[in-house]
């Protein structure tokens, strides 16, 4: 009983560290910008330039016949999402982009354009899109 408590308890230890849960790694980037940091590629399978913010370049994140579009919570087609979008920015000017995007690929998953909520816009919330 001893020798199996002496030895077996390395065991124990390390058959529960590799039960252990680990910390979750991110699988998914978003970028949150006004409409008009976005430049809408003609074919729509393309790439959708992102500026992230004022001082930083354009990136470039691959679309796919995947990809889903959303304006106002109201689910478009590939085809039809620039104007809708474009018909958002003209209804509410703050009206912002949301680009989900697989970190591994840089492939967008999903476009939601959205018009913040009014505590958000004024900057008086967690959530301030930088121009």
């Amino acid at each position: 009983m001893i020798r199996f408590v002496r030895l077996g308890w390395p065991v124990l230890v390390a058959a529960g560290a590799a039960a252990a849960p680990r910390p979750e790694e991110p699988v998914e980037g978003r970028h949150a910008v006004a409409l008009e940091d976005l430049a809408w590629p003609a074919p729509p399978a393309s790439a959708l330039a992102v500026r992230p913010s004022p001082r930083c370049a354009s990136v470039a994140l691959p679309l796919t016949p995947a990809t889903r579009y959303f304006v106002h919570g109201r689910a478009v087609d590939a085809e039809t999402f620039p104007a809708a979008a474009e018909a958002a920015r003209a209804a509410s000017p703050e009206a912002v982009a949301f680009i989900y995007y697989e970190l591994a690929t840089g492939r967008v998953t999903r476009v939601i354009v959205a018009a913040p909520h009014p505590a958000l816009a004024s900057g008086h919330g967690a959530f301030e899109v930088r121009r």
